[in-house]
């Protein structure tokens, strides 16, 4: 793209697509989307909501992640808790329950730098400001959270892989059954079960963070302000995204995809066929009004 021989389509992670649409590298989507309303409204106004800058729409969702809270039951019951934390200070007092030494901890995030912002919206700062220009988190709160965070961090209650693993590390660690909470965006789940023998409906919790707060991971779809063939490439993103391409990309990988009907028609299947799943990627499509 900065060569000047962008791709016609281009699939980026989380909210680079913001980015590149703030440099002026993508197409903006907003005029193709008011003469196909049926097509933007195949797509979760929210999750297409993630990758809107000045107002304008400049990607499509492939498929849609944001963050949860996975937590060990057989630990919250060993340390006399009921259910998920509530509120921040809930995060820090339980897993400091759960935490012995170096043996287990209690709570642990994927290191993704994203990952990190429910912590500090659920407590009311703003990493930045509304336009998206500038940085809004250099409050006295904001400190506060972080001097928590650290002693936490120091007594092991939030384990140190937090800050040091990125994706195999905290996955692996809360697999092996001695870490109480993994925040984590819903593919986690694949990976650590894969791992941890004691991850079954009976023993894993699934919930929202406190306030429902959630990062957003999605995969989008755009198209590059340099392409030589954007109706081309419009073509492709309509075709790659309608329900018949969606509903093979659902069922084969086990995620959601922003089109709405198809991930209506994909949960109540799994329900039946595979209820953990099922409240895992529910998750995904509820409170998608606190993404941030």
């Amino acid at each position: 793209m900065t060569a000047g021989t962008p791709p016609d389509v281009i699939n980026t992670q989380g909210a680079l697509g913001l980015e590149y649409a703030a440099q002026g590298a993508l197409l903006d989507l907003t005029p193709l989307f008011a003469k196909e309303a049926a097509i933007k409204n195949r797509y979760d106004a929210n999750y297409l909501g993630n990758w809107m800058f000045e107002g304008k729409n400049y990607m499509v969702p492939f498929y849609i992640t944001k963050t949860l809270l996975f937590y060990n039951k057989p630990m919250f019951a060993k340390a006399g808790l009921d259910g998920p934390p509530k509120s921040f200070d809930e995060i820090l007092t339980f897993a400091q329950k759960m935490t012995s030494g170096e043996t287990s901890s209690g709570f642990m995030t994927l290191n993704f730098d994203w990952l990190y912002w429910p912590l500090f919206a659920m407590n009311g700062v703003e990493l930045v400001t509304p336009d998206l220009k500038k940085t809004a988190f250099n409050t006295p709160k904001a400190a506060e959270v972080l001097d928590k965070l650290a002693k936490a961090t120091q007594s092991n209650a939030i384990n140190k892989i937090s800050w040091t693993g990125r994706w195999v590390e905290p996955n692996g660690a809360f697999g092996a059954g001695n870490v109480g909470m993994l925040h984590a965006h819903s593919p986690a789940y694949f990976f650590f079960k894969g791992q941890g023998s004691w991850v079954t409906p009976d023993t894993l919790g699934v919930a929202h963070m406190p306030g429902n707060y959630a990062t957003p991971n999605s995969h989008g779809l755009g198209i590059s302000k340099g392409s030589k063939n954007p109706e081309l490439a419009w073509e492709f993103l309509k075709f790659i995204t309608d329900n018949g391409q969606a509903s093979e990309l659902a069922e084969r990988r086990k995620l959601v995809t922003g089109n709405v009907a198809v991930d209506q028609a994909s949960l109540a299947k799994l329900a039946k066929d595979d209820p953990t799943v099922y409240q895992v990627l529910k998750t995904q499509l509820e409170h998608t009004d606190k993404m941030t």
